[in-house]
């Protein structure tokens, strides 16, 4: 890689993000809640951004209640291990994706959660009371294995990368650690039927993806195609993906960001495309779009019938004003 390419990638790397609990009221803050949020909740529709505001508080305030048995007979299967990027404003998430494979799976579920550098000493026992097989990698031992793995002097794009970009440490952070395959979720993601196809994949140590609604990439396929000398498939999507972590050439991972950063600039999709390169190079096969659904119209949250759902974009309302409350109606 040339130092033209590489200074250029740098370059177009944005500045760090302040990680938060709770948003401080800044002037950029009050500008979104003045003029960007009203507007964005103009264009998906008042009522249902309202709804699903005013789900996410309840289920906030539902949360100490939560009720998270393992499904009867679970004990007698071999565990599913799953892994989670996680942050303190996302207990309910993780407590609810976790819940939900298990119930959907009919076999005990193992979470490995990953601090996105917001969790607590008392948010980590607080997950482990609602789901006693929770284990931890905490900031701390994320930044000692990232300077071991991953030195700046060597991926530098890749570093830079992870304060200002937070959804690229579901691929570093949680790839960063030993293991073979690792069935990674995002927090956004619940299940409702046996996932057969994913768990047979599992069991026969198969990559497997989500499929997308449309191309969200940032830049184009063809691009990636380049890079990884392979077909991609045009909407791979990540919320629930299937891959061998030492399979992980991190030369290549840095060298693909330092490429699409340097000829097309940041894009908030570079982590789907640069695991998207990945998968294509393990020869992934995607999940059947009609079992395991990315943003979900609203009559298919409503039945809920299908594996999984990933509520992305504004479809995340959906999530909020009664997803959950079906994943915890269905294990009363």
């Amino acid at each position: 890689m040339s130092e033209l390419v590489r200074a250029r990638a740098l370059a177009a790397i944005p500045p760090p993000t302040t990680q938060y609990r709770k948003p401080p009221l800044t002037a950029g803050r009050l500008l979104y809640l003045l003029y960007f949020a009203p507007r964005g909740a103009l264009k998906k529709g008042v009522w249902k951004t309202m709804r699903g505001a005013r789900g996410r508080r309840a289920m906030q305030r539902a949360l100490p209640d939560f009720r998270l048995p393992e499904p009867p007979g679970a004990t007698s299967a071999v565990p599913i291990d799953a892994h989670f990027l996680i942050g303190a404003r996302y207990l309910p998430e993780a407590c609810l994706v976790a819940h939900s494979l298990a119930w959907a799976s009919g076999r005990s579920v193992v979470p490995h959660f990953y601090d996105d550098g917001t969790l607590t000493s008392a948010d980590c026992d607080f997950l482990r009371a609602k789901l006693p097989r929770a284990q931890f990698t905490l900031k701390s031992e994320i930044g000692a294995r990232l300077d071991e793995v991953l030195p700046a002097a060597r991926f530098p794009c890749l570093r830079k990368l992870r304060p200002a970009y937070p959804h690229i440490r579901k691929l570093t952070d949680i790839h960063l650690f030993p293991g073979e395959w690792k069935l990674v979720s995002d927090a956004d993601v619940l299940f409702f039927a046996r996932p057969a196809q994913l768990l047979d994949a599992m069991a026969a140590r198969r990559p497997v993806h989500m499929v997308d609604v449309a191309p969200a990439y940032g830049v184009p396929q063809s691009a990636l195609e380049r890079l990884a000398g392979c077909p991609v498939h045009e909407k791979i999507n990540v919320g629930l993906c299937h891959l061998r972590t030492p399979d992980i050439d991190w030369d290549f991972v840095e060298h693909c960001a330092a490429t699409l950063l340097a000829e097309y600039g940041f894009t908030y999709y570079l982590e789907q495309a640069l695991t998207a390169t990945l998968l294509a190079r393990a020869g992934a096969a995607p999940l059947n779009p009609a079992d395991y659904v990315v943003y979900p119209t609203v009559d298919i949250a409503r039945r809920a019938d299908c594996a999984a759902i990933h509520y992305v974009d504004d479809s995340r309302s959906f999530y909020y004003d009664f997803a959950w409350r079906q994943v915890l109606a269905r294990s009363r």
